[in-house]
């Protein structure tokens, strides 16, 4: 069955898709679907916010299940998985940012993930445009 949250999690993964975006994180997604803005993700960046967890709009169960669609969106689509560390901006501690209040391995990695198109990575590009614009071994269709 599928739910109006997997319902508006799917258009958003397509929408980034579309948009011939290299990778995909799940702040990419959040944004995307309006749960979180860009603004209260840079807070966090810079460590004005704890954990991102608690700018996030909608309950825990909610953001465990579209990130478990995210990670099913992104097996289905062929995106290759890879862990990201974030760390803080700015002057100070440069120490590792928090996703969750829990701290949890599960939570985290799950936030960690990014979904790359291997094809794009692998020649060094963010997007379709950058290969189909720059790059003379692209043959158009």
């Amino acid at each position: 069955m599928i739910t109006k949250c997997d319902k508006k999690t799917s258009d958003a993964f397509h929408s980034l898709m579309a948009a011939s975006q290299a990778v995909i994180s799940p702040i990419d997604l959040f944004v995307k679907m309006g749960k979180l803005k860009p603004k209260q993700v840079e807070d966090w960046r810079f460590g004005r916010i704890a954990f991102l967890e608690a700018a996030v709009e909608g309950s825990l169960p909610e953001i465990g299940r579209i990130l478990r669609k995210l990670a099913e969106l992104g097996a289905n689509a062929g995106l290759k998985q890879s862990r990201t560390v974030y760390m803080r901006w700015g002057k100070g501690s440069k120490g590792q940012l928090r996703f969750s209040k829990t701290g949890d391995i599960n939570v985290e990695a799950a936030w960690s993930t990014h979904y790359m198109n291997a094809y794009l990575v692998d020649r060094g590009k963010r997007t379709i445009t950058d290969i189909t614009q720059n790059d003379p071994a692209h043959e158009p269709a």
